[in-house]
């Protein structure tokens, strides 16, 4: 019976031992470090960085008509009452996007109207309003889209000869915009 109760013992020690060992090489194995960089840009490296890019782009001559031509085929305009309300709901998100300090602070939000539109395209058009262009109410247009509840924009900044043409997408039902293209020029 001793020697019965001996083998449970060792084996129990055994097994006790083979967990520990187990454990203690699993806590002390090797992990795969991690390392986390943090870079940032400041507003001058930006604009210079566009300013160089600037002349890569291409240049329309009239930059309102390549927008429009990126639009669905059917260019049916809107009521005017409608497209004083996305005027509206433009200026709001301009003025959101142009009130912000910095660039890398630029997101799409509600108080702008901008949850449809990606970070990257916001950005762009935070440097465009950051370089001096102005949003030319006049010359937006609105049209209906092939799908009801969306409109399609075309609006302009400029900055004395220079234009871009932005082409965008205004959610009826929840009066946000979804920034699409945009294309460079001159004033004819």
């Amino acid at each position: 019976m001793k020697k019965k109760q001996l083998i449970i013992v060792a084996s129990l020690l055994t097994l006790i031992a083979v967990v520990a060992l187990g454990l203690v090489l699993l806590v002390n194995r090797e992990k795969p470090k991690r390392t986390l960089t943090l870079e940032t840009s400041t507003s001058i490296a930006s604009s210079k960085a566009k300013e160089s890019s600037s002349s890569t782009r291409k240049q329309y001559k009239d930059p309102g008509k390549a927008a429009t031509e990126t639009l669905e085929k059917d260019k049916n305009a809107v009521e005017d009452s409608q497209k004083e309300k996305v005027k509206q709901i433009l200026v709001q998100l301009i003025q959101g996007v142009g009130q912000v300090s910095s660039k890398s602070d630029v997101y799409p939000s509600a108080q702008s109207n901008s949850l449809m539109s990606s970070k990257d395209s916001l950005s762009e058009l935070w440097q465009w309003l950051h370089d001096g262009y102005q949003y030319q109410e006049n010359e937006t247009s609105v049209y209906y889209s092939n799908s009801g509840d969306v409109y399609q924009i075309v609006f302009i900044l400029s900055k004395g000869e220079q234009k871009v043409a932005y082409s965008a997408n205004y959610l009826v039902s929840t009066e946000n915009i979804q920034l699409a293209t945009y294309k460079e020029g001159v004033h004819d």
